[in-house]
């Protein structure tokens, strides 16, 4: 299958209802939006066809990330930690499923 084929397959709308029920409606976190991810069930629908149509023609931009502060202990710098969006979540996993299946030979075998 080719990369072409494998982006197709990657940003349908299927897999990224797939992905959005298997991996981030169940999550806790939330970004800058403040949109939890169980919150956006209810609108799911119009949210994935704005990922895919916007991914497809190159024109999605992501939400800029929450940032938060973990200390790790006395001594020790805090720890900055990103938090993306739950729509950004979808198209990075999608991404990071696409870039495992057009190179497999880059996945460590731990």
């Amino acid at each position: 299958m080719t990369a072409s084929a494998h982006f197709k397959q990657q940003f349908s709308k299927k897999n990224l209802f797939e992905i959005y029920n298997e991996k981030i409606s169940t999550t806790e976190t939330v970004g800058l939006d403040r949109v939890h991810p169980e919150a956006l069930g209810d609108v799911i629908g119009e949210q994935v066809l704005i990922i895919e149509k916007k991914v497809r023609s190159g024109t999605y931009h992501f939400t800029p990330y929450k940032e938060v502060l973990l200390l790790k202990g006395t001594g020790s710098p805090p720890r900055v930690v990103s938090l993306p969006s739950a729509r950004d979540r979808i198209v990075l996993r999608a991404l990071f499923e696409l870039l495992i299946k057009v190179f497999p030979e880059a996945v460590s075998q731990i």
